[in-house]
């Protein structure tokens, strides 16, 4: 049980992000959409290059 407690810094823990959840609800599916949080370029804006 005592392996499970290591560092965080320690070398030998793979640092991996966050689970994501796999159906998001309500807020949570609009927080992840690109376009809302970066202004990204729209494909279908004239302005598009």
């Amino acid at each position: 049980m005592i392996d499970l407690q290591k560092a965080p810094d320690d070398p030998l823990i793979d640092r991996k992000p966050p689970p994501v959840p796999t159906d998001p609800i309500g807020d949570d599916l609009d927080e992840r959409k690109p376009d809302e949080r970066l202004p990204q370029k729209n494909p279908a804006d004239p302005e598009y290059s």
